[in-house]
């Protein structure tokens, strides 16, 4: 998965050059490893296709169109045809354009407490994910453990290493690995910046089941059926 901002203002250029991070280096990674581990359940809304008799035979997008999690529902329907969902090995691209710091947030949440709605277990063991605000967590017990300093270190490096990797791209087989993507390389300084912002996002998620859609207020249900706020006030 490709995920860089565009050519903009170097002042919101920062909001997409973090949004792209958490897709390429967080999502990404997240995606594959569960894959690697046998599970078969993610399908995303971006990503998804599938012929029209199987679209007819769960209902149609009517059934799904209530729904925070429409994309996670779909692959569960399908599941239940006997079929299965696979993940392509074509790379999909991603444009990141959010206005600023609270539409990326605001988006972000929404990623989470959908998360959170089908998966509330993993979402809630996901935190072990966060590498670099985890291994900060036992370095007020380092004058009794120094070797606890070296967690924030090899944090630092492993996350380091993995936005290096991501930065070159993929390489088709048979190919030599493109050159560094210099212009990725310079957003470096952001890794820690993202992680941390993850994390609280992370925290945020568990506070209410409040989501924002096209600058909408809506509320999700423990269901994972949307209503609007004053559908929620009223009822």
């Amino acid at each position: 998965m490709h995920n860089l901002p565009l050519p903009n203002p170097q002042g919101r250029r920062r909001w997409w050059a973090l949004g792209a991070l958490a897709i390429s280096e967080w999502f990404l990674p997240a995606v594959l490893v569960s894959r690697a581990l046998g599970s078969e359940t993610y399908c995303s809304g971006s990503t998804m296709a599938m012929r029209r008799d199987v679209l007819d035979a769960i209902g149609g997008f009517e059934a799904l169109a209530p729904l925070l999690a429409d994309d996670h529902e779909l692959g569960v329907r399908i599941r239940r045809l006997g079929l299965r969902s696979i993940v392509s090995h074509y790379e999909v691209g991603t444009t990141v354009d959010e206005s600023g710091l609270v539409a990326l947030v605001n988006h972000e949440l929404r990623w989470m407490r959908t998360i959170r709605t089908v998966q509330p277990l993993g979402h809630a063991c996901s935190v072990v994910t966060y590498v670099l605000p985890m291994t900060l967590l036992p370095t007020p017990y380092a004058y009794q453990f120094p070797w606890l300093l070296a967690l924030p270190v090899l944090g630092v490096t492993a996350r380091l290493a993995l936005h290096w990797v991501v930065s070159r791209g993929p390489t088709p087989i048979g190919h030599e690995p493109p050159p560094r993507a210099l212009d990725r390389l310079s957003w470096m300084w952001l890794v820690p910046v993202r992680d941390f912002m993850s994390f609280g996002i992370w925290v945020a998620s568990f506070a209410n089941r409040r989501v924002v859609w096209r600058q909408q207020a809506m509320y999700v249900r423990p269901d994972g059926v949307l209503r609007r706020g004053e559908e929620v006030m009223t009822a």
